[in-house]
């Protein structure tokens, strides 16, 4: 695996513990406190604070819900809580992230796009095809797995 590939991975690893994470606090790794958001950037509101606190999902923008028809790649069919911005999309499965590895290298090897890492880790992978790319993060979440995929031009 190239080494432009393993900092992807990992950067795309982060990310998707920061999007699994709570908006608004970091947690302190040191001392598990949450630290405050940097001065003058407000904090992250997702909606409806008395449904979260029910267990209720929060409303999300417009803006960042997901339309499966302008994604230019599948979802699984149990893909719930998705959002998508910019390269960025995200949600969550019952899928394992190994099977989430699996659906997307059988979606995506059948049109043509070919794998660009060795697949070692469950759960992570790149694609290319032309000069596109598709990175994978999945990990084990609080309501199943959470995914991060981000497709963009190289």
């Amino acid at each position: 695996m190239s080494r432009s590939t393993l900092v992807s991975l990992a950067v795309l690893a982060a990310c998707l513990i920061v999007v699994a994470g709570a908006c608004g606090t970091s947690p302190d790794a040191t001392t598990g406190t949450a630290l405050p958001e940097p001065a003058g950037v407000p904090a992250a509101s997702t909606g409806d604070a008395g449904a979260e606190e029910a267990g209720q999902e929060a409303e999300v923008p417009d803006y960042v819900k997901c339309d499966p028809a302008k994604l230019q790649f599948p979802l699984p069919s149990d893909a719930g809580n998705c959002k998508s911005f910019d390269i960025l999309t995200t949600f969550t499965t019952g899928m394992t992230p190994a099977d989430v590895d699996a659906f997307y290298a059988e979606a995506l090897e059948q049109t043509g796009w070919a794998r660009s890492d060795e697949g070692l880790l469950p759960g992570l992978g790149a694609w290319t095809k032309g000069t596109t790319r598709f990175e994978l993060a999945a990990g084990a979440g609080q309501a199943g797995t959470d995914v991060q995929i981000k497709y963009y031009e190289e």
